[in-house]
């Protein structure tokens, strides 16, 4: 199954999460940052770490606790930015963003999710 995450609603931070060595540290592939992402309009949302600059893996869960991987990518068409992740039970998400402010790794300041607001703690 493959879900892609449009509108996608994500946001890149540098808040706490459950791995303390994630920091964000800009223009530098030690670069570390939250991702969150509502996946669909089902309720189910993305909580993962994305590393490196400009490109690099992502790795997190869903929120009905199923791990997932992949790389993220800058660089995609028309300014876009562009991920693809897999997860444990095979599902597959696509991701595009737009950078908001690239010094922090904020893509949306907000995450209303059709079921209600992510958990940001």
């Amino acid at each position: 199954m493959y879900r892609r995450a449009l509108p996608v609603i994500i946001c890149l931070s540098n808040a706490a999460t459950a791995d303390t060595t994630c920091k964000n540290v800009p223009y530098s592939q030690e670069n570390c940052v939250r991702v969150l992402a509502c996946i669909g309009d089902h309720g189910l949302y993305f909580d993962g770490q994305a590393r490196g600059w400009d490109t690099g893996p992502v790795t997190g869960a869903i929120s009905n606790g199923v791990g997932c991987a992949g790389r993220w990518s800058a660089n995609g068409l028309g300014g876009a930015g562009v991920g693809e992740i897999v997860c444990e039970d095979g599902l597959e998400i696509g991701v595009i963003y737009y950078t908001q402010d690239n010094d922090t790794g904020t893509v949306s300041p907000e995450l209303p999710c059709q079921s209600g607001p992510i958990p940001m703690s």
